[in-house]
């Protein structure tokens, strides 16, 4: 006999929202960026949260996300146990790079989900995209910076920056 999980996709807003509210809690009050007041934490994470579990496109990147969040942990999980076993002291093997890896996969995935959910909004301002249907304010505006004297202008200041900034660092 064959279960219906259908159902189980009216429940992802909902599901959004509970795991978004749960880890923009648990990041402010582990960071404390909003200070000790546990209040404002509770209410920017249920702002945050509700924006993300409304909006379609942010719904749909977030539940594009959480598989692989839930992969990339249960693979961390079974090479801290591997070394676990292998090595009595964890600690020698959990260097600060380990993590950085981690965390550097976590961001190559966020970025190739949030090109695969938002392409189809962004594909008309893109070069060689097709306009149709975009914003012509916008349009304007792409075509403007677009131009190569503005390019270029735009490069000549960043290598400035650049310049002036090495010149006035302190060694």
């Amino acid at each position: 006999m064959t279960v219906e999980i259908g159902i189980l996709s009216l429940l992802n807003p909902i599901f959004v929202f509970v795991f978004l509210f749960v880890v923009l809690y648990a990041i402010l009050a582990k960071t404390k960026i909003l200070g000790e007041s546990q209040e404002n934490n509770i209410i920017v994470s249920f702002v945050l949260s509700i924006i993300f579990a409304t909006l379609t496109s942010t719904r749909d990147y977030v539940i594009s996300l959480i598989p692989w969040f839930a992969i990339l942990f249960v693979i961390a999980f079974l090479v801290l146990l591997l070394v676990g076993i292998m090595q009595k002291d964890v600690d020698k093997f959990i260097k600060p790079w380990v993590s950085w890896i981690f965390v550097i996969i976590f961001v190559i995935i966020i970025i190739i989900l949030a090109i695969k959910v938002f392409y189809p909004q962004i594909a008309p301002y893109t070069p060689g995209g097709d306009e149709t249907g975009a914003n012509p304010i916008i349009l304007q505006i792409k075509h403007l910076i677009a131009t190569p004297e503005v390019l270029g202008g735009l490069l000549l200041l960043v290598i400035a920056a650049v310049t002036a900034w090495v010149l006035v660092k302190k060694e």
